[in-house]
């Protein structure tokens, strides 16, 4: 058995950055950082490493207390990372630093459908409200973009301050910051249970038998947090379940070529709104001679490992043509599979729980790694300094966040429309399709909601997992029912509300 202070569980970018802050902080803290060092499953292996405060904003995020409290958190990370970089890079050579990449462009092409001029518009507008810098374009003259003429954008705009970082290039950075520290060690194991009492954590079991005792515990290991949580039964039903958004992504090389034709490089992040149940589509400048292009959303029972063939038909083709169909000579570099935790009810779940000296930070869904830095600012000021600083309204433990059924039903309808027209819906208006599909769609949302008892909403998100699926579906009115016995009718409904500026503190 071997003591220390804190025992962080997982190794992606939230549990990196929450070790990386413990050590600057506190530099006698002794702090265990534990996870596989291949990282199979995570999100942050895969990730493009957007740092869009505002282009992940959507116009359904701007009219709910919750998704205001997203947002909220989002622009507070945006404003850090400039100088979290700069804490990070004095700790690791000059070769091996990490910097953003400036500059997004966000396109709006007629390929997603009418959802995506809605989220366009909702980006557009808080950026007015929150007085941040952007440019309308002419999308003709964004570097790197060439799509098919049918696909072309009808507008664009330019953020300046938005832009990315490269995921690999981030977690071999905290790697290396992390063997700077005398205080910090890294284990290559996996956690597999944890050291109780009836009411405080005492450390943590690994896959390899060993002890690592601590006080303060802080579980950050993605969409594997929902197994560790399932060794504290009575804890874990009291905190909404997770569940995987299973994604692929990949890299290629542009400058390849087929005699002397070839695509150019893209300077800055090209992308779309948020738009059929996924966080759009882009293409992202990865090292000096690749591209990186995702990603697809599909939520599942259980973790993803391999891209599947749907997903690579699919990438492929939006990547020819809807960014540049250059891309058609392009070589393939790399293909990625990671899982984005997603709580059941969409939201985050941050904080200490009832459990004495235990955190949970995950359920991030796409936003971990870009909110990772002001979560790791406030798990020190909780786990160090005493404070209580991390959103109430994402705690651990509490009912599921939920909007209306119909809130809900509309917006399964507007994604899933969205959907049909990325996937060339147009080919089916030759039997009538384009008039029928909303009527279908409406009422197949609206009858499966309705079977549905009790105050609790599944996200739209859902929908495509238990639409059809019997299975899927007893599961989770069985998981609703055992919601009920915890929480009684205490489902967090959240309601619209105007849209108003945010303050960012």
């Amino acid at each position: 058995m071997r003591t220390f202070d804190v025992v962080v569980v997982g190794n992606g970018a939230i549990g990196h950055a929450v070790a990386h802050a413990l050590a600057v902080e506190s530099p006698k803290m002794r702090i265990a950082l534990v996870g596989e060092s291949s990282r199979p499953q995570a999100a942050s292996a895969a990730a493009g490493a957007m740092l869009g405060a505002y282009s992940e904003v959507t116009a359904n995020l701007r009219t709910s207390v919750a998704g205001r409290a997203k947002m909220r958190e989002s622009l507070a990370a945006a404003r850090i990372w400039p100088t979290w970089l700069n804490t990070l890079n004095e700790r690791i050579p000059q070769a091996e630093r990490v910097a953003i990449r400036p500059g997004t462009f966000m396109i709006l092409n007629a390929v997603g459908g009418l959802l995506d001029s809605e989220n366009y518009d909702a980006v557009r507008e808080t950026l007015i409200e929150e007085g941040e810098a952007f440019e309308d374009v002419d999308a003709r003259e964004i570097p790197g973009l060439n799509p098919w003429d049918m696909a072309r954008p009808l507008r664009a705009m330019f953020i300046p301050h938005e832009g990315s970082v490269e995921s690999d290039r981030l977690l071999a950075a905290y790697v290396a910051a992390a063997k700077s520290f005398e205080s910090l060690e890294l284990v290559n194991d996996r956690v597999v249970g944890f050291q109780t009492t009836n009411s405080r954590i005492l450390g943590v079991r690994t896959a390899a038998n060993e002890i690592l005792a601590a006080s303060k515990v802080v579980l950050a290991t993605g969409v594997q947090t929902q197994t560790l949580l399932d060794t504290l039964p009575s804890l874990a039903r009291r905190i909404p379940r997770l569940f995987s958004g299973g994604g692929s992504s990949l890299v290629f090389d542009p400058s390849w070529c087929y005699g002397d034709k070839k695509a150019t490089t893209v300077p800055h992040v090209v992308r779309t709104p948020n738009r059929s149940l996924a966080c759009g589509l882009h293409m992202i400048p990865r090292g000096d001679n690749h591209v990186y292009v995702g990603a697809t959303n599909y939520l599942s029972m259980q973790p993803w490992s391999r891209p599947n063939l749907s997903d690579m038909h699919f990438l492929i083709e939006c990547a020819i043509e809807q960014l540049n169909q250059d891309f058609v000579w392009a070589q393939l570099v790399s293909w990625n599979t990671g899982n984005r935790p997603v709580t059941v009810d969409s939201c985050p779940i941050l904080g200490a729980t009832s459990l004495e000296g235990l955190w949970v930070m995950s359920g991030t869904f796409r936003d971990g790694l870009h909110m990772s830095p002001l979560l790791a600012q406030q798990a020190v000021r909780e786990i160090v300094y005493g404070e209580s600083v991390m959103e109430p309204i994402f705690r651990p433990e509490r009912p599921p966040i939920s909007a209306t059924r119909q809130e809900a039903v509309s917006e399964v309808v507007k994604h899933l429309q969205a959907a049909w027209s990325e996937h060339r819906g147009v080919n089916s208006t030759k039997m009538g399709l384009h008039y029928e599909m909303p009527g279908w769609l409406h009422s197949s949302a609206t009858n499966w909601y309705a079977e549905m008892d009790g105050d609790y909403v599944l996200p739209p998100e859902f929908f495509p997992l238990v639409d059809g699926n019997p299975k899927n579906t007893e599961f989770f009115r069985k998981y609703y029912a055992e919601l009920k016995n915890v929480w009684g009718s205490e489902s967090t409904v959240i309601r619209p509300e105007p849209a108003v500026a945010l303050e960012v503190v």
